[in-house]
């Protein structure tokens, strides 16, 4: 991502923060349930 045009420092920090306080079981249910609902729109 280093130099890329997504390079940012809210971006990098979100990506820290995933690594650090990984997401439970049921947020990942929850946004896989927003993500197939919005695709289908």
């Amino acid at each position: 991502m280093k130099g890329t045009l997504f390079e940012s420092v809210e971006l990098l920090k979100a990506i820290d923060d995933v690594y650090q306080y990984p997401l439970r079981q049921s947020a990942i249910g929850a946004l896989e349930i927003f993500l197939v609902e919005s695709r289908e729109v």
